[in-house]
């Protein structure tokens, strides 16, 4: 079990090219990435989609990815010069239109990234792939190791969580028998001042308690919700993305409680429900951020 949450770095240097990878992920109910890179590693998108969803199914992950070109005759630049030319007409344009003070410079024009390009030889693709794919794996490990750190600290507050539901649990099963005798009583109370010295008949008053029984028996709510406890229980301890299973318990809980708060018809069971329902909330809440 593991948490959405996380961060990792990597970082390496091959053939005079420099490439780290940066991960930072939240939770998210399905896998989300966005990733930032410059124009020479545009190609490598679909190599980091590949590679994160191999090992990560479900949160939102920014990637930034930064290249540095480090052999000895640098980098080779392009002007882009319709790009340029553009630019410079646009801002002709807009001063003479607005009667705008001219501020543009060579700098300014330079931080538009579209005005010129890095050359790197198409053949030198497969090596600056082979170093993405390096640095990538390097930062999902490093990703991976703190969202599983943390997951195993998520996973306790579980184990609480539901240790405290199972005893709500049996409180209300425990519970539940004696609400058949206690209504049993009220009602003959109740007959008995309303009919005075008149005899009550026992076959309707029985007939009128097992009526009451059937309506609020809530033995079967109870063995599903311990059913619920018991499947929660197992998939704490898988070594895969379980989130998604634990969400849907969450809600097959939470369905159990509603039905056997509207059902018992007693004060104390009632009371029972609204802990239990808080501690379920819990749970819902922890989980939002395992994977």
């Amino acid at each position: 079990m593991k948490s959405m949450t996380g961060y990792g770095k990597g970082a390496v240097l091959k053939y005079g090219y420099e490439i780290t990878v940066e991960l930072k992920s939240v939770n998210h109910r399905f896998s989300d990435l966005n990733i930032k890179s410059p124009k020479v590693l545009s190609f490598g998108d679909d190599i980091i989609r590949k590679e994160i969803q191999k090992r990560i199914s479900r949160g939102h992950i920014d990637i930034y990815v930064n290249f540095f070109d480090r052999r000895e005759n640098g980098s080779v630049f392009s002007l882009n010069k319709d790009i340029a030319s553009g630019l410079l007409f646009l801002n002709e344009q807009i001063r003479t239109l607005y009667r705008l003070q001219d501020d543009m410079t060579t700098s300014r024009l330079m931080k538009f990234p579209e005005v010129y390009s890095e050359d790197i030889k198409e053949s030198d693709n497969e090596k600056l792939a082979e170093i993405l794919k390096e640095a990538l794996c390097s930062a999902i490990d490093g990703l991976d190791s703190m969202r599983e750190a943390e997951g195993n600290c998520l996973k306790e507050k579980l184990k609480d969580i539901l240790f405290k539901i199972s005893e709500f649990t049996d409180e209300i099963a425990e519970r539940a028998p004696k609400v058949k005798d206690i209504y049993k009583q009220k009602l003959t109370e109740r007959i008995s001042a309303a009919l005075g010295e008149v005899e009550i008949d026992q076959a309707r008053l029985l007939n009128e308690v097992a009526f009451f029984v059937d309506r609020s028996d809530i033995d079967e709510e109870v063995t599903r919700l311990r059913s619920h406890l018991a499947q929660f229980s197992d998939i704490i301890n898988e070594d895969k993305a379980v989130g998604k299973k634990m969400d849907f318990l969450v809600q097959e809980m939470n369905r159990e409680a509603n039905t056997i708060g509207s059902k018992a018809n007693d004060l104390e069971i009632s009371n029972f429900v609204v802990n239990l329902k808080n501690e379920i909330e819990k749970l819902r809440e922890q989980i939002q951020n395992i994977e």
